[in-house]
């Protein structure tokens, strides 16, 4: 029998980033079959990982989440550059780094760590770093992929920023699609403040 579904609390990229992006996604498939490169219009940046969560458990995730969405005001976000992790000569994430809004995220991941403790959730085991996650890649990659990703990486992606307002904090569901990359589908939502 399986068992819960992962969840986590995030920015959904609006369509139109997803779009700009996608030409990306496509070259960052070009270097090699085995490189996973994830859905345009699933793309996310992570504030809270929180693993499989019994159902009874979401409605005080959520009764947090809709307490910080109300405390906390729209911003404008923005990604430029391209970075990996582990950083090195054996990556396994490619990401698009944050560069306008990082604070904001920042602390928006801060107050949500804090407060989801308080309900019993464990903290990250590793610091929070702002970014979106555009592909995967195996342990073992031929070392002239690894060379191309490295290549990508540093001629790091899109002209100039790409620029979205981030308005709304959601729930969503990581699902497993056998031979693609995940599905993200949106659990709940809710509005930041409006300047």
């Amino acid at each position: 029998m399986r068992g819960p579904p992962p969840l986590f609390l995030g920015l959904e990229l609006p369509p139109a980033l997803g779009q700009a992006l996608a030409p990306l996604l496509r070259q960052l498939a070009a270097i090699d079959p085995e490189v996973r490169p994830a859905r345009a219009e699933g793309l996310h940046l992570t504030l809270r990982f929180l693993g499989p969560v019994e159902l009874e458990a979401q409605a005080g995730i959520e009764l947090v989440a809709s307490r910080v969405a109300q405390e906390n005001a729209a911003f404008r976000l923005g990604f430029q550059g391209l970075g990996t992790f582990p950083e090195g000569t054996h990556p396994r994430v490619i990401w698009a780094a944050v560069g306008e809004g990082q604070s904001e995220v920042g602390r928006l991941a801060e107050v949500l760590a804090g407060r989801l403790a308080g309900e019993g959730w464990w903290p990250e085991p590793h610091p929070f770093r702002a970014h979106c996650t555009l592909a995967r890649l195996p342990e073992r990659l031929s070392a002239r992929s690894r060379a191309a990703v490295v290549e990508f990486c540093d001629r790091g992606g899109a002209e100039g920023p790409l620029l979205m307002r981030a308005e709304t904090l959601a729930l969503l569901k990581s699902v497993s699609v056998p031979g693609g990359p995940n599905r993200y589908p949106r659990l709940a939502s809710w509005r930041f403040q409006q300047a």
